[in-house]
């Protein structure tokens, strides 16, 4: 009697949807990297809406990221310097079954992770993202489109139903803190207009740092109109606004001062948010300030991460440091959005100038 084979068959996984209880997303860059994903965390939220979401994050983002209302627990020990904490943390989240983990990240830091979430006897948690150890589809990897279009492509693939990806809303931000003086311009002695100039350091690479003299000579030409440039960046770019404080008399410097809710604050108080791609653009283009992008061509004609909603003007060349100062301020001068001068009679909305 000849005996009947079987076929083991594959079932794609299933998205847990609104019956998840536990949710992992991974989410480990800066405050730049946090703000794009928050309208992939709000989808999260939504599709997910009875589950505990836990989120792991660095220590730079974590007093921010406690505030968003998309997230239930926010872990950061996993980057700690102490290598028992660390462990500490690894273990706590192995010890979770968590339904789904959203690996926001792509990176190699995030796939050892997740490789190190399998318990001893256990199966690999249920995962989407970019890397081998997705259960879906895998994503697109970073840099590959822009990182807008790359989460909303995951989270397609992943099974979470929406018909747009949510735009970030910011407004929970006030409202978390109760709206304190130390969100008002005034609270840094800033009077009247002004405009948030993004500021970074060398280790942004030769084609995308902003040098000195350029900066300075942009500043220079706001003060001169009164408007007041207020510098502001991450802390590796604290020589570059000293140096520009020092030569512009009427410039602000708030690099590494103003942390990330006061940035939310001054992106959209500003009348324009002018430089490099930074936490503050994309802010000031989530609550609808006019921004002016200044970067290299190269990156400019790839997946460029432009602001989300507000009118925006590209400006690049080569190299960043190419970029006229005098060129900037043409723009700005013919922008009614900006109120910086006269305006034109049809105002420039998103389009990209080569230098």
């Amino acid at each position: 009697m000849q005996q009947a084979q079987t076929t083991k068959s594959f079932s794609p996984p299933e998205n847990p949807g609104a019956s998840a209880k536990d949710i992992l997303v991974l989410r480990r860059g800066d405050f730049r990297s946090f703000v794009l994903a928050l309208g992939a965390l709000e989808a999260l939220r939504t599709w997910h809406v009875r589950a505990r979401i836990t989120l792991v994050a660095t220590p730079d983002v974590e007093p921010f990221a406690k505030l968003c209302p998309f997230v239930d627990d926010v872990v950061v020990d996993l980057d700690h310097d102490d290598k028992t904490r660390r462990a500490a943390a690894l273990t706590a989240l192995r010890r979770q079954s968590f339904d789904m983990v959203y690996d926001l990240d792509g990176s190699v830091e995030s796939e050892t992770l997740l490789r190190g979430l399998k318990r001893r006897f256990g199966p690999v948690p249920v995962a989407s993202g970019p890397t081998a150890s997705a259960t879906f589809s895998p994503a697109s990897k970073p840099g590959s489109v822009s990182e807008i279009q790359r989460l909303t492509g995951q989270l397609i693939l992943a099974g979470v139903e929406f018909t747009k990806l949510p735009s970030p809303n910011l407004a929970w931000v006030r409202h978390k803190l109760g709206n304190p003086p130390r969100l008002t311009p005034e609270y840094f002695g800033i009077a009247g207009r002004f405009a948030l100039v993004c500021v970074s350091s060398e280790a942004q690479g030769e084609e995308r740092y902003w040098p000195q003299p350029a900066v300075a000579s942009l500043c220079k030409t706001l003060a001169g109109a009164g408007i007041t440039p207020v510098l502001i960046g991450d802390r590796e770019a604290g020589s570059l606004a000293q140096s520009v404080e020092m030569s512009v008399r009427d410039a602000k410097n708030l690099v590494a001062r103003a942390d990330h809710a006061q940035t939310v604050a001054l992106s959209g108080a500003a009348d324009v948010v002018i430089g490099v791609d930074s936490a503050a653009l994309q802010i000031a283009g989530i609550v609808g300030t006019p921004c002016l992008l200044v970067t290299d061509t190269k990156t400019a004609r790839s997946a460029i991460d432009t602001p989300y909603s507000a009118q925006f003007i590209t400006v690049h060349a080569k190299k960043v440091a190419d970029v006229q100062s005098s060129t900037l301020w043409r723009m700005l001068t013919s922008w009614e959005q900006a109120g910086i001068a006269k305006p034109l009679e049809e105002s420039p909305s998103n389009r990209h100038i080569g230098g």
